[in-house]
């Protein structure tokens, strides 16, 4: 009896060995996944962000209609997206990776500039550090991809989110 049950767990060891090596040559030979955007955005802020002003990725997210309406932006015109957005007007933060639908790229930037212009004239005789925040937001195409940044240091974040994408 004991020899029947040496040999069956030797078998079950010999079989796992074998699924175990089999799911490691294959591992290798796969494309690593891309990080989702909200990775990416989430991944590249703290805590406190992260925690105080969500991401929308979805239409079905709290706050996706608002985001769309406060952007002037149609989730139709987008194949992808995550976008990070303060909803308070007290606060210019907005932070975004959009992948625009075919034809669409024009439309994507063009909400995202009208956007800052709307930031900043709201900041400029208010929040003179949110102004300059506003004011040093960047657009930015990376592939098939728009990258709109506005926050402290939207320079260094907009490079990071370039780096991400690649």
């Amino acid at each position: 009896m004991k020899k029947l049950l040496m040999i069956g767990l030797s078998l079950i060891m010999i079989f796992n060995m074998a699924a175990c090596s089999n799911t490691e040559n294959n591992k290798g030979n796969e494309e690593k996944p891309k990080k989702e955007l909200a990775e990416i955005i989430s991944g590249n802020r703290d805590k406190q962000i992260n925690d105080a002003v969500g991401i929308v990725d979805s239409n079905d997210d709290e706050g996706a209609q608002i985001t769309f309406e406060m952007l002037g932006i149609d989730e139709k015109d987008m194949d992808k997206y995550a976008i990070s957005l303060s909803p308070m007007n007290i606060s210019a933060y907005c932070v975004a990776i959009v992948k625009p639908a075919e034809g669409k790229k024009d439309i994507i930037k063009e909400a995202f500039e009208k956007y800052k212009k709307s930031q900043e004239e709201a900041f400029e005789q208010y929040l003179q550090d949110q102004y300059k925040i506003a004011k040093d937001a960047v657009i930015t195409e990376v592939g098939d991809y728009i990258i709109f940044a506005m926050c402290e240091d939207s320079q260094s974040l907009r490079d990071n989110l370039v780096n991400a994408l690649k």
